[in-house]
């Protein structure tokens, strides 16, 4: 319910309300790691700053940045425990597919109102007209996680076809959302997942790798220029290279992150306490030192490194049935918050991430005890 409803205002609250069931239904005493400590003392010391700074816009925000991010996290620690290889893959898609969805219907009801494929406005909602609008970073960051589902696609699990095929269909909402919003780095997402599946998962020389990459990427753009008739397609290609005629906003400048980004790191060591002043730095990391300072980046950017270290023996495990899935979600969750500001973003974003650093946690330590899956 909380990611059918995730494009709503009143999001907030069940993503709270659901949190609470889960201290109440997660056994209070296990699920407790190292990584977990450090994910609970990023979310009280951010909370705190906000409130002891009196920078409190929504109680209901605050409490969940406080409570929210150690019980997704426990919470995906908890069904990774709890199911099969099988059964993790399938509420893994399963969760991408209720996050794509309302995406979906958003994007169609936006081709429909516009009557054009590509959004010049890149907003949903009103399409530019009035100030209920929501933009591009928004719905990009949601499009990521069906995007990543390129990746499950090269699972080598018996009996969940259907799954793929569900996945599939994620892939391709995403990418019409990313397409009509003219998001540059969905596609990079989608790309970079497509290449590293394919890397990871084939055997034999790297040419025999690079072909089959072009053979993926071939059948791609026929699809493509299949389905789009000729006008949609030079409408598209129009609209990204406009973007790029802006050397303010242009990919070789990160679409004008990397001067956000550098502004933050240039001030960060002068404002030690934060400095929420200063304009987004999209980087989930600096966002955290920018409205907060270093109490809660050290904790965070620690459980960072512990998370992606797991991830790292998990990939060179070589679990085929479950490693390129991770690979692909973790790649993509990974690059959003790297140009992204997560947090003030979509706090939801945030806990969906920590509920993934929660599985990879749990993918981990049954590598490492394989007997502790069922089968």
């Amino acid at each position: 319910m909380a990611l059918l409803s995730s494009l709503s205002s009143f999001n907030i609250y069940l993503v709270v309300l659901i949190s609470a069931a889960s201290f109440l239904l997660i056994p209070k005493y296990k699920y407790w790691d190292k990584e977990s400590i450090f994910i609970v003392l990023f979310s009280i010391l951010y909370a705190s700053v906000l409130i002891i700074d009196d920078r409190v816009i929504s109680w209901a925000n605050t409490i969940s940045y406080a409570i929210c991010p150690i019980l997704f996290y426990r919470m995906g620690v908890y069904i990774a425990d709890k199911t099969t290889k099988r059964g993790l893959v399938i509420i893994l898609t399963m969760l991408a597919a209720c996050l794509t969805f309302p995406l979906l219907m958003s994007t169609i009801d936006s081709i429909v109102k516009t009557g054009e494929f590509v959004n010049i406005y890149r907003t949903l909602g009103s399409e530019g007209f009035e100030d209920d609008t929501i933009g591009a970073t928004y719905y990009g960051l949601y499009a990521s996680l069906g995007l990543a589902c390129v990746s499950m696609l090269f699972t080598r699990m018996q009996k969940v076809l259907i799954y793929k095929i569900l996945a599939l269909c994620c892939v391709i909402a995403a990418l019409l959302t990313t397409i009509h919003l003219v998001n540059r780095t969905g596609l990079i997402i989608l790309v970079v997942c497509l290449l590293l599946a394919i890397l990871y998962s084939t055997k034999g020389s790297m040419l025999k790798k690079l072909l089959l990459l072009g053979v993926c990427s071939g059948v791609v753009v026929a699809v493509l220029y299949w389905v789009l008739p000729d006008l949609t397609t030079d409408e598209i290609f129009e609209a990204y290279l406009s973007r790029e005629e802006d050397a303010d906003f242009d990919l070789a400048s990160g679409g004008g992150r990397f001067k956000l980004s550098l502004n933050v790191m240039q001030k960060m060591f002068y404002n030690p306490f934060g400095m929420p002043e200063e304009s987004y730095a999209h980087n989930m990391w600096l966002d955290i030192i920018r409205v907060a300072g270093f109490l809660p980046f050290v904790p965070f950017i620690v459980a960072t490194f512990i998370n992606y270290k797991q991830v790292w023996h998990i990939l060179k495990g070589r679990d085929m049935e479950i490693a390129p899935y991770l690979l692909g979600l973790n790649v993509a969750l990974l690059l959003s918050c790297m140009v992204e500001p997560i947090i003030e973003a979509s706090a939801l974003y945030l806990y969906i991430v920590m509920m993934i650093w929660g599985v990879n946690s749990m993918v981990f330590t049954k590598m490492t005890h394989p007997n502790s899956y069922s089968v």
